[in-house]
């Protein structure tokens, strides 16, 4: 196993293109899927989804396209044992790049913004994710391009930048158009509506793009 970013960067180095080809994505992504929704049955919540804390490795059925991942890093994970939504969140400078919005706003110095969170912003993490596997950049080029101190992040800032990765990559602005099917995949799991509004992970497995 290696990690998803260091995954990323050899296949990009390899094959001398940007994003990865549909294929790759698909089973990378249905992958982490595959792995979330178990630990969503049972209300565990990873909350750290981000390449550095993927661990994945190419299955025996490559030509499928096939993969096996493992979380890494559980220390950031939680359990809900009732109705209620997670309040308090820390991330990790890497992973601030793949929280949802709902979580930004439970950082201490925007909490009053707070309305909690739930299971489904690991989704919004796997949503950035999946966004990463169609760009160009490698994480540390996105970390190293921000040009919004850690500090400042909140929920209105990382709506409005997957709102414009969106556009970019699903509304021409950059060139190439994916197909209907990845944007409506990125489009479910980033959707701003947390509580209601955006897939679960076994819903995502059952989109038309993971099929």
């Amino acid at each position: 196993f290696i990690s998803l970013e260091d995954f990323l960067n050899y296949q990009r180095s390899a094959s001398g293109s940007s994003g990865l080809t549909e294929s790759f994505a698909r089973g990378i992504l249905r992958a982490i899927l595959i792995e979330l929704d178990k630990f969503h049955s049972e209300n565990i919540m990873i909350n750290n989804i981000d390449p550095f804390n993927i661990l994945i490795r190419q299955s025996s059925s490559v030509a499928d396209g096939e993969f096996e991942i493992i979380f890494s890093d559980y220390s950031s994970a939680k359990q809900r044992e009732s109705a209620d939504n997670f309040k308090d969140f820390s991330p990790s400078i890497s992973h601030i790049l793949f929280s949802a919005p709902e979580q930004l706003d439970c950082i201490a110095k925007y909490s009053s913004k707070c309305t909690g969170y739930s299971l489904v912003a690991d989704i919004y993490s796997v949503g950035r994710l999946a966004l990463l596997l169609f760009t160009d950049s490698s994480l540390s080029e996105m970390i190293a391009d921000t040009t919004v101190g850690f500090a400042q992040v909140s929920g209105d800032i990382m709506s409005e930048d997957s709102s414009n990765l969106l556009n970019q990559l699903c509304a021409g602005e950059a060139g190439e158009v994916l197909s209907e099917e990845i944007c409506e995949f990125l489009a479910a799991a980033l959707h701003n509506n947390w509580d209601g509004g955006r897939y679960s992970a076994s819903a995502l497995l059952d989109s038309d793009f993971l099929k």
